[in-house]
């Protein structure tokens, strides 16, 4: 099956082949050598692609969007197979109004800035919020173009995990 990839700005096309439990993986047409194998069960991964060694940690978010680390690189994945891709195309050729997106906390930690204010346009992947977990500080971007509806946290703020950080009116 063929799935959309979106990181920001940039997409990706992947296929995906299942020869009976033997899973195949190629992107532009050349396969990909990858292992993924769980470190522990709170969602941290050991990925190995074409010989090069990752630390990666997924959360999703619904939607087919994941919050993903990547060596405590974050960065949002929206992950569609080809039949999503299909309907949300119809959908926008129809008139479908772009909706609420929440921006959710992907683990516990402090507020350490806010970057955006409300009414203020965003992009993609644009820096929003800054969260301080296990000593490190984790910009978190926005998942799609628009406005800044509403901010739900104030600097030096304590949050847990799924925590609505902001909402954005996606355009």
């Amino acid at each position: 099956m063929k799935y959309q990839v979106s990181i920001g700005n940039q997409q990706f096309e992947l296929l995906v082949e299942n020869h009976g439990g033997d899973v195949r993986l190629f992107y532009g047409g050349k396969p990909v050598v990858l292992d993924l194998s769980p470190v522990d069960p709170a969602g941290f991964y050991s990925l190995i692609v074409d010989g090069k060694q990752y630390t990666l940690w997924i959360d999703s978010a619904g939607k087919g969007k994941h919050r993903v680390w990547i060596d405590h690189r974050p960065l949002t994945a929206v992950v569609e197979d080809e039949r999503t891709v299909l309907k949300n195309l119809l959908k926008k050729s129809s008139g479908g109004r772009a909706g609420i997106e929440e921006v959710k906390a992907p683990m516990p930690g402090l507020v350490v800035d806010v970057i955006v204010r409300p009414g203020q346009e965003v992009k993609a992947g644009q820096g929003l919020v800054i969260i301080e977990a296990m000593k490190m500080e984790n910009e978190i971007r926005s998942p799609v173009d628009g406005k800044v509806k509403q901010i739900r946290v104030e600097k030096g703020a304590a949050v847990e995990k799924d925590t609505v950080l902001l909402d954005i009116e996606a355009s």
